[in-house]
């Protein structure tokens, strides 16, 4: 009786490390792929911006815009890399 519940036990721990061993790394390429191209879209954001006046660009610092770009940019870097996941869990 040991050993069967040893196999089941065994077999059970197998497909669940299985499927959160491939979660876990389609999470991390996912998230590679979407920093870079997030990254891409925050430099051309702050590219964008260095076109302002000197005053102007120095106000918005001041009222946090840098905070601003870096929080919705990780937000949105997250939430992607979840949904990616969630969406590969949801196929095994």
């Amino acid at each position: 009786m040991p050993s069967l519940l040893v196999t089941v036990f065994t077999w059970a721990m197998g497909r669940f490390a299985t499927r959160l061993f491939l979660a876990l790394g389609i999470g991390v390429a996912s998230y590679g792929v979407l920093k870079t191209s997030l990254d891409a879209a925050l430099n051309a954001a702050v590219g964008a911006l260095m076109d302002l006046p000197a005053d102007v660009l120095q106000l918005l610092l001041l009222l946090g815009l840098s905070d601003f770009l870096s929080i919705i940019g990780s937000a949105m870097l997250t939430m992607a890399a979840i949904n990616a996941a969630r969406v590969y869990i949801a196929k095994l």
